[in-house]
């Protein structure tokens, strides 16, 4: 009964066994690299920025309350994005 039959192939040295498997490394270090230099572009506000941008939201609100109430139209619509995707629905008793 014979043994089992083992086939090795010859490698003529290590520069070329090395060779082929570069594409892969280049991949795994660029993808390395990308996921390292990926990062938010935008820096956090802190302290006084960050009042400034708080304060400046609720100001429009304000402005967009008050504009409403006293049914002054062109102050109420520059407070709103002027954009297909933003719409205002309404619900009354009456359905409409």
């Amino acid at each position: 009964m014979k043994g089992p039959h083992f086939s090795f192939q010859k490698r003529t040295g290590l520069i070329p066994a090395f060779v082929s498997q570069l594409p892969k490394v280049f991949l795994i270090l660029f993808s390395i690299l990308l996921f390292f230099s990926c990062k938010n572009a935008e820096k956090e506000l802190t302290g006084d920025e960050l009042q400034k941008e708080k304060d400046a939201i609720l100001a429009v609100i304000q402005k967009e309350t008050t504009s409403f109430f006293a049914r002054d139209y062109q102050s109420w619509q520059s407070t709103f994005a002027q954009t297909d995707y933003a719409f205002q629905g309404w619900s009354n008793k009456d359905g409409l």
